[in-house]
């Protein structure tokens, strides 16, 4: 082994070094931090919950924009995202699959667009025959939507409203107000298309503005010349969104977890814009140097480690320094743009809230029980008096194909599903269903936009509601002779996929699932603007659901009663 004549020899066999050098690698070993975040990737990698895909049958609202003397409509078309140049991609519809040009074509290198959150809405079509069954559940269907918006910002002149003037509030002054203008609404009644279409439009917005490549951080940042630009109020906006996506084990232990960070800005700068952002990133703990007027208030004191970090062209050559933690850009002006996205190790032990679902399958019989609990050991739910609660809380129960006539009930105009809290029985010449769910928080029924028994819930927990107080979600349903559900071994994979997993999906407003925090914003061209920090969460995953089956194994026949 030959040494480098630099150090002399007996430094490197110095016992101090030596013990050193054991307890590093001993730590490097023995450290569960390190092996979770590694076991966390590796075992995500090879799954995913939403697929990436380029191309979808959708339905699009005719005529693009509304008029006085026009119906509007659904029709069938063809959407293909065009990405051969990753620098100008292109959003394509076609009328059909097999057509060659298309009729419209929306652009995603702008930052002149925006995309509206996915909402439900009815789609209606005639049928001749409304007494058929099918026939009736076609006369009215709900597909999920999105609106695709030219987005513009413009400042005007805030005044004071009536209620302001009574609490005598001060004149706000100057406010950026939103102009948009419908390009397109979109649709479909997947909703698991419609969420690799979002994405998918999302990963190529934001690949089509990413710097390309990182250099060397000696090199210097070339001249920037500025477009001179004029605010009555100068602001700028970060707004951190979480994504966690991931799989739980019916026990509530995470089997496999990735989370996303998505920085997006919005800025009104006046002059040369020139700004530098610093995160929590755990290279700087304890050495992290900023002026007190850049420091942004937050109660986050965490220290995240920070993987993967790609940011806008608009950013400095060198990129993210991971050294300072820090960031330097030029916002363009007066757009929302996303500015970074980058993935942190999920830090808490367990889930906000935790779902515990268990399905009996007795003969005809199914029983399904949810248990809807907030968990005490994370770190939204240890005060009491901070809680965070979950909003828009979504718990989809998929059943098969063949069950649906079990959540319907006949209406005097149509097929409605039925609600909790009610028993309802459908008598027919054939066969008779009884079906009964009942909910101790929030409505659940059966949704064909999901194909599934969705309960959904407006805030968990609720306000002023005891801590750690549960909530049952229960259903049960005696299926007919026709519709038994056969042995394990006998179902198809189909069934058993559908009937063994559900899907829970919220939001939580002003928290984070990575722990990341914005540290300080410093502004050296201006002192006069106003810097503010938003932060969501949203969270989707998947929970295993524990499915018992019994077999009767009682063949005797029952004797007649006999009067006493």
């Amino acid at each position: 082994m030959q040494l480098d004549p630099v150090f002399p020899a007996s430094i490197l066999h110095d016992k101090s070094m030596e013990s050193l050098e054991k307890l590093q690698k001993a730590i490097s070993v023995e450290s569960p931090d390190s092996t979770d975040v590694v076991e966390t990737k590796k075992s995500f990698a090879s799954v995913k919950i939403i697929p990436r895909l380029t191309e979808w049958s959708m339905l699009m609202r005719f005529p693009r924009q509304k008029r006085v003397m026009s119906t509007r409509r659904w029709v069938p078309i063809y959407v293909r995202l065009n990405i051969s140049k990753p620098e100008r991609p292109s959003l394509q519809l076609f009328h059909t699959k097999t057509s060659k040009d298309p009729f419209y074509v929306v652009s995603l290198s702008q930052h002149d667009w925006q995309m509206t959150e996915p909402t439900l809405q009815a789609r209606f079509s005639s049928s001749d025959d409304l007494s058929d069954v099918d026939a009736m559940l076609a006369a009215k269907r709900k597909v999920h939507s999105v609106k695709l918006l030219h987005v513009r910002y413009k400042e005007k002149v805030a005044f004071s409203t009536k209620q302001d003037k009574i609490l005598m509030k001060p004149p706000v002054g100057f406010k950026h107000s939103l102009r948009w203008k419908q390009a397109i609404k979109i649709g479909t009644e997947k909703y698991s298309d419609l969420c690799s279409f979002i994405a998918s439009i999302k990963d190529a917005a934001f690949n089509a503005n990413r710097l390309p490549g990182f250099v060397k951080k000696e090199v210097a940042d070339p001249e920037h010349s500025p477009v001179v630009k004029y605010h009555s109020r100068d602001e700028i906006v970060f707004d951190c969104k979480d994504e966690f996506k991931g799989f739980v084990t019916s026990s509530g232990e995470i089997k496999a977890c990735e989370v996303t960070v998505n920085v997006f800005v919005t800025s009104f700068l006046s002059g040369d814009p020139m700004a530098t952002v610093t995160f929590n990133d755990a290279e700087v703990e304890g050495r992290e140097v900023v002026r007190r007027e850049d420091i942004m208030p937050s109660s986050n004191s965490q220290w995240v480690e920070i993987h993967d970090v790609a940011v806008h062209r608009c950013s400095a050559p060198h990129g993210y320094d991971k050294q300072n933690a820090s960031l330097t850009f030029y916002p363009p002006d007066a757009c929302r743009f996303q500015l970074s996205k980058f993935h942190c190790p999920y830090r808490e032990s367990n889930l906000p809230i935790t779902v515990k679902v268990t399905a009996h399958v007795k003969s005809n019989h199914v029983s399904l029980r949810c248990i809807l609990r907030s968990s005490g050991t994370h770190s939204s739910n240890k005060d009491p008096l901070a809680q965070v609660p979950c909003e828009d809380l979504n718990i989809r129960f998929f059943v098969p194909p063949s069950w649906v006539p079990a959540f319907r009930r006949s209406g005097r105009f149509r097929i409605k599903s039925v609600h909790a809290k009610r028993i309802i029985k459908r008598s027919s010449a054939a066969r008779s269903t009884f079906a009964h769910m009942e909910a101790t928080i929030g409505s659940a029924k059966y949704e064909a936009a999901h194909g599934a028994v969705v309960w959904r819930v407006a805030r968990f927990p609720g306000k002023n509601a005891a801590q750690n107080t549960p909530q049952v979600f229960s259903c049960a349903l005696d299926l007919a002779s026709d519709l038994d559900l056969p042995r394990r071994d006998v179902i198809g994979d189909d069934v058993m996929n559908t009937f063994t997993q559900c899907e829970v999906e919220y939001t939580m407003p002003s928290a984070t699932a990575s722990g990341t925090c914005v540290r300080s914003i410093h502004l050296p061209n201006t002192n006069k603007a106003e810097k503010f920090t938003c932060y969501s969460a949203r969270y989707f995953y998947k929970v295993d659901m524990t499915v018992t089956h019994y077999h009767d194994t009682n063949t005797s026949e029952t004797t007649d009663c006999t009067v006493q």
